[in-house]
C-alpha cells in the first residue's frame, strides 16, 4: 500500500507528477479566485508561488498547506 496522501501524486524516484504544477489558471479554479486576485496575490508574496521565466507556476500540495495554515490562523484569532 501506497503511504503517500492522495493529493500528493509521486512518479518514480519520489519526483512530484506534472498535474501536481499548476498554471494561473488551474490554481485560481482550485483557489475559486479570479485570475486577476491571484496575479495580485502572488505579486504581493500572500501566496505560494515560483516564477519561471514570465510564467507563474503553483505547487496542488503547496496551495492546500497555505491554504489549511490559514484556517489555522483565522482560528486561532477567533474567526470563521
Amino acid at each position: 500500500m501506497d503511504s503517500s496522501s492522495p493529493n500528493e501524486s509521486r512518479g518514480a524516484g519520489g519526483a512530484i507528477a506534472v498535474d501536481d504544477v499548476l498554471d494561473v489558471p488551474a490554481a485560481a479554479a482550485l483557489l475559486k479566485v479570479g485570475k486577476t486576485a491571484l496575479y495580485a496575490a502572488a505579486a504581493a508574496g500572500k501566496v505560494p508561488h515560483r516564477r519561471v521565466g514570465r510564467q507563474i507556476r503553483f505547487s496542488r500540495a503547496a496551495l492546500m498547506r497555505w491554504l489549511s495554515s490559514c484556517s489555522d490562523e483565522e482560528s486561532a484569532r477567533g474567526g470563521p
